[in-house]
């Protein structure tokens, strides 16, 4: 009767979080699984808006086409924290929710960067979802990209005596897979001025174990605007019946930085959040800290908020780097040039010898 009355609030701790729909108006109605909980800690610190800037190995989880602005290899690993304290009323207390991402990008030739992530979100042994993304971005110019994730999803319950005797899981087992895609481009209407789009979910897969569950198709726009060290940023989001707006702004202090966000929305949705990074250029070709912390102000409650922790390591020479090099090797080629066309006019002069008179031969 104890992991009877367990996975029962188990089932409604997800009902109050994220993962199945609500029938009352007394709270948002939230998607069946893989919803965006947040992956960088940099982007979580301003509001979850990243669309038109995407500028760090994490963009494959927003924005694809961000990857083709990278010039370097980099790896990175978050650990998130959603909705802390959601569940200290009840036995999941121990059970938290844990958001875990690894992400990997690595440029090749012809302006062409491939990313590798996986994203694991998971509550206990009750349930995860694994998102596996393999990425690739093309930079058509200096001002246009373009990119594609093929993503494979998958979520798993939680085996315990109450599910073992449950007709729908021994009918359709404890796992669901599926194969889905986004596409997104990047525009940069001048040096101050960039505009994104994404769109989440185009194949739309069915997740659910008995009745058709598919992910609703995710739109999503965004807008940059810039000034080097200060970023702002919008994001106008659409899933399903769900709607938002979300404000975020970036301000760099050589290697520190802070951010702020706001978004709010159809279904009660509020929130804001916080964040800091510190950058060390000395380790490699650059080591990043970065911290997000966010907090509900509408719809979900019984929270004290979300945190996540990123550290992405840079790989290879930096763009400032590579164009110092460039620059190097053109002055070189230069001085050597008129070294070569000096070689080329001097000519051999041939003697002959003068005969004297009376000179025999």
């Amino acid at each position: 009767m104890l992991k009877l009355n367990k996975f029962i609030r188990f089932i409604l701790f997800l009902l109050i979080t994220y993962h199945l729909p609500l029938l009352t108006g007394s709270l948002p109605l939230l998607y069946a699984g893989f919803d965006d909980t947040g992956i960088s800690a940099r982007v979580f610190g301003m509001g979850n808006t990243f669309i038109a800037l995407s500028d760090d190995v994490n963009a494959m989880y927003y924005n694809p086409a961000g990857l083709a602005q990278l010039n370097q290899s980099a790896f990175g690993i978050c650990v998130g924290m959603p909705w802390t304290g959601l569940g200290k009323d009840n036995e999941l207390e121990k059970d938290t929710l844990a958001n875990n991402v690894i992400s990997f990008n690595y440029p090749i030739k012809n302006n062409i960067v491939l990313g590798l992530g996986m994203n694991i979100l998971s509550l206990g042994s009750y349930y995860k979802e694994n998102t596996l993304i393999v990425s690739g971005s093309k930079k058509i110019n200096n001002k246009l990209m373009f990119g594609l994730n093929i993503k494979s999803l998958s979520l798993t319950y939680g085996s315990d005596n109450y599910t073992a005797e449950n007709p729908l899981f021994i009918e359709k087992g404890y796992t669901k897979s599926g194969l889905s895609a986004d596409i997104g481009g990047i525009y940069g209407i001048n040096e101050k001025i960039k505009i994104g789009f994404v769109l989440n979910d185009i194949l739309q897969p069915d997740m659910g174990l008995k009745q058709v569950d598919k992910i609703p198709l995710g739109i999503k726009l965004g807008g940059l605007y810039t000034t080097g060290t200060l970023n702002n940023l919008v994001d106008i989001i659409s899933k399903g019946n769900k709607f938002s707006l979300q404000l975020g702004i970036e301000k760099w202090f050589n290697q520190f930085a802070v951010r702020g966000g706001f978004g709010f929305g159809n279904q009660e949705y509020k929130n804001i959040s916080l964040g800091a990074s510190y950058k060390i250029a000395s380790v490699l070709s650059g080591l990043s800290i970065d911290y997000g912390f966010s907090l509900p102000l509408g719809g979900i409650s019984g929270t004290i908020g979300s945190h996540n922790f990123n550290v992405i390591l840079q790989f290879g020479k930096s763009e400032k780097e590579v164009k110092k090099q460039v620059k190097t090797q053109v002055i070189e080629q230069k001085q050597v040039i008129p070294e070569k066309k000096l070689e080329q006019k001097t000519v051999p002069v041939k003697t002959e010898k003068i005969k004297q008179p009376g000179t025999k031969k």
